[in-house]
């Protein structure tokens, strides 16, 4: 009973051992060796048990048995604790035998398969003992090809690199001469001395910084004649500045010098006139009311150009009190009376009573509507001149409508230029120095508000007249 139960153990632990020798080439991933020994091991059980049938056979008596079971036994026991203390070690030598693979591929990853330019030199001789594929890639030659050549050899023909460098700023690539950059590391490795060497090609960096400094030399160049022109601007300006004082001074200083001579001749030819001075015939009194009417239209000129100079020199005062808008318009109409008497002119006033009072300077607004009224007229031969007013929450605005010779899309806004005339069909009967509505945007601007225009060439014109409410 003994030695059956001594060889059956032997058996089964044999094969123990071969199952754990099969589960070895799973961990380790080598195939022949543990085949081998799970096949030994096996064979080994397969004698214990043709022993153990030759034991059965002979009725389990017999000399020697015993002693074999127990040998075999512990052979048994011996082999499985061989294999099982044997596995340890060779579950690490797969997992760092893994590791390395890991680290070879990740070293492909990193060096090999990299787009970077990345070498590895002999420190000692600068030849080349490993390049990944994007130094292939960027030198136009294999891997294999670049592998034993000097990276000196790769150098440009202006390159002024110091042959101490391993690595040369200008080389000859796939694509032509390129500047690189790069960045070295020393490695020792095995004893042995490398530069472990990435490359970046900054030939289209080099390309745009020249450029870039061209360009800001040209910015710089640029800004000097800028500021150059911007001292010759201010020269320029400041002269001009000086001419319009003195344009602006020599405009007061000849009216007030006209204005004495012309009163005298206005007053003259008003005695004369009046008779008080003798009686005159017929044709004497035709030319004393000839010079009396031009020296009224020359005083008029003379008045205009003085509010010219007084507004642009900042003399001019306004005066500030209530007054009706409706009143001024009524005493233009009426003082134009007779220079529409001569002419099949229609002029009709609209909406006045209802403008109310305004805060101002009562003169300078009839002015102001004077001179549209007078314009309306002078170039309206026949037909109709409308003058409307209403008031609005911020404003009071004065309309006078022609239905005149017009003005042309092109001239509407130089209507208001000094001595300016409208040179339309009709226009050359058409007296003044164009000097009037030049006056009445500066009033009107200067009493805070504005004279715009609305026309077309042989459909009229529409001058608007507004003021603020304060």
């Amino acid at each position: 009973m003994t030695v059956t139960v001594v060889l059956t153990a032997s058996i089964v632990l044999q094969l123990m051992a071969a199952v754990v020798a099969l589960f070895l080439i799973r961990t380790t991933g080598l195939r022949s060796p543990w085949v081998l020994l799970s096949v030994a091991m096996v064979l080994q059980a397969f004698r214990r048990y043709l022993t153990l049938q030759l034991w059965l056979s002979v009725g389990q008596r017999g000399e020697g048995y015993l002693s074999q079971g127990i040998v075999s036994l512990l052979i048994a026991l011996l082999m499985l604790g061989a294999v099982l203390l044997i596995r340890p070690l060779f579950e690490e030598i797969t997992s760092r035998r893994r590791e390395a693979e890991q680290v070879a591929a990740r070293f492909r990853a990193m060096f090999s398969d990299h787009g970077a330019v990345m070498l590895l030199l002999d420190a000692t001789t600068g030849t080349i003992v490993e390049a990944n594929r994007g130094a292939a890639h960027y030198y136009g030659f294999s891997e294999m090809e670049l592998v034993g050549r000097r990276l000196r050899d790769f150098a440009a023909a202006d390159d002024t690199t110091s042959s101490a460098s391993a690595v040369p700023t200008r080389q000859l690539t796939a694509s032509g001469e390129s500047v690189v950059e790069s960045q070295c590391t020393d490695l020792v490795l095995d004893g042995h001395h490398y530069v472990y060497a990435v490359l970046t090609d900054v030939t289209a960096r080099m390309i745009a910084e020249k450029r870039f400094t061209e360009a800001a030399d040209e910015l710089e160049s640029l800004v000097e004649e800028l500021q150059e022109s911007n001292v010759l601007l201010e020269e320029l300006n400041n002269e001009l500045h000086d001419r319009d004082e003195m344009r602006v001074r020599f405009l007061g200083a000849m009216s007030h010098e006209l204005r004495t001579p012309l009163g005298a001749i206005i007053g003259f030819a008003d005695v004369l006139q009046g008779g008080l001075a003798g009686d005159l015939n017929e044709e004497q009194r035709k030319q004393i009311g000839l010079i009396y009417e031009s020296g009224r239209h020359v005083m008029h000129i003379v008045e205009e150009m003085l509010d010219i100079a007084r507004i642009d020199s900042g003399h001019m005062e306004l005066g500030q009190e209530l007054y009706s808008l409706g009143d001024v318009i009524e005493r233009a109409v009426q003082l134009l009376a007779p220079a529409r008497a001569s002419k099949s002119v229609e002029v009709s006033v609209e909406g006045t009573a209802d403008v109310g009072e305004i805060l101002g300077d009562p003169c300078r607004a009839e002015q102001v509507v004077l001179n549209m009224l007078s314009n309306a007229l002078k170039y309206t031969d026949e037909g109709s001149v409308t003058i409307s007013a209403h008031r609005e929450p911020t404003r009071v605005v004065v309309s006078v409508k022609d239905t005149g010779c017009g003005i042309a899309a092109c001239d509407c806004d130089r209507v208001f230029d000094d001595y300016y005339r409208v040179t339309t069909k009709g226009s050359h009967t058409a007296t003044g120095a164009g000097l009037g509505l030049a006056v009445s945007r500066r009033l009107a601007r200067l009493m805070g508000g504005d004279i715009t225009v609305e026309s077309a060439l042989g459909a009229g014109s529409t001058f608007t007249f507004a003021l603020p409410v304060r």
